[in-house]
């Protein structure tokens, strides 16, 4: 990686985060989550997941490809669009060096009819031009990383379908950056699959040590516990409120054992989900 910058990537990544959180787009708030370059090593497969907000990939450099239904190549110079809630998932094929930006759109945009969700768009040059402005101490910074960044983003945006913006809507409050919101997120999008927390850390480009810390120092509890207690809410929530048996339950929450499920319930609300569904207790609070 050739960046020409003087501090480590991953410490103007997260500058740029902090810094850059609302931007205005055709009078709608752009809401920027997560700012990642990051490396996947030859082999390494990315499971199939989904994202409750949008996510724009750059590759900048090697070589991989889509995974499920679409598996087109990725390669230098490529860009995807993944919308909210679309599944997607993809292996690298050689060392694959990439940009991940994290957003929302309020109010939200849909994909236009006539647009894919890939492009080619030389990225390199605006991005270490960012990259360079996110290291420099001179006045007005913040307000010239908005613009870089949207300037990235401006490609992507354009396959949007932009709604009629009310003039009252267009303020937004500033969303909570905290990287366990993100984390939350991801648990909540993906919580039917069997989570690791290599898995988690891939996602938030992120160490496992790295996460692990974040996490707690922000909540107290570790990155798999907090899943743990989600998966546990969710399924007093279904058993509460569906009709689906303790096994239907179990796969829903990402337990696909049956008598694991009911043990670890047992142990949390300390009675058996059967116990639990026939008395319909008031439901706890949530995370």
């Amino acid at each position: 990686m050739n960046f020409k910058v003087k501090k480590p990537v991953t410490q103007l990544c997260r500058r740029i985060a902090s810094n850059v959180t609302v931007m205005k787009y055709r009078g709608a708030a752009i809401h920027l989550h997560s700012f990642t370059i990051g490396c996947t090593p030859a082999g390494q497969l990315v499971k199939p997941h989904q994202h409750g907000y949008y996510e724009g990939i750059w590759v900048l450099e090697g070589k991989g490809k889509n995974t499920g239904n679409d598996d087109k190549v990725l390669e230098p110079a490529v860009c995807d669009l993944h919308m909210p809630k679309e599944r997607h998932g993809w292996m690298a094929q050689e060392n694959v060096l990439r940009l991940g930006i994290w957003f929302d759109v309020m109010p939200a945009a849909a994909l236009r009819a006539d647009a894919g969700r890939r492009m080619r768009y030389l990225v390199r040059e605006p991005l270490e031009a960012l990259l360079q402005e996110a290291q420099s101490q001179a006045g007005g910074r913040r307000e010239r990383m908005t613009a870089r960044v949207l300037l990235l983003l401006s490609p992507l945006l354009e396959l949007l379908q932009w709604p009629e913006i009310d003039a009252q809507s267009e303020e937004a409050s500033e969303p909570d950056n905290r990287i366990t919101r993100l984390v939350d997120r991801f648990f909540e999008d993906n919580m039917t699959e069997p989570l690791a927390l290599r898995d988690v850390a891939q996602q938030m480009n992120m160490s496992m040590p790295t996460l692990t810390r974040q996490v707690r120092a922000e909540t107290g509890k570790s990155v798999m516990h907090r899943l743990h207690e989600m998966r546990m809410k969710r399924a007093a929530t279904l058993l509460t409120n569906s009709e689906s048996s303790v096994k239907e339950v179990a796969a829903r929450v990402g337990i696909p054992e049956p008598s694991y499920f009911c043990r670890c319930f047992r142990r949390y609300f300390g009675r058996s989900p059967r116990q639990f569904s026939k008395e319909q207790p008031e439901m706890p609070g949530q995370l």
